[in-house]
């Protein structure tokens, strides 16, 4: 019975512990995608913001 219940135990960390991993992965994952579409976000501001600038000068 000490046998099955050490194996129990040692199951339980070891999912609880790929869980915490599989978390872990996501939420690396998750940045890295992040910071991917805030460049991309951050090019189409800059553009935005020189059309916006040339609308400006040309009503002005």
């Amino acid at each position: 019975m000490g046998l099955g219940l050490r194996f129990d135990n040692f199951m339980v960390s070891a999912i609880y512990n790929s869980v915490i991993i599989a978390i872990y992965i996501m939420g690396s994952v998750c940045t890295l995608f992040t910071v991917f579409k805030n460049c991309d976000a951050r090019e189409i501001l800059n553009t935005n913001n020189a059309n916006k600038k040339k609308l400006y000068t040309f009503q002005s």
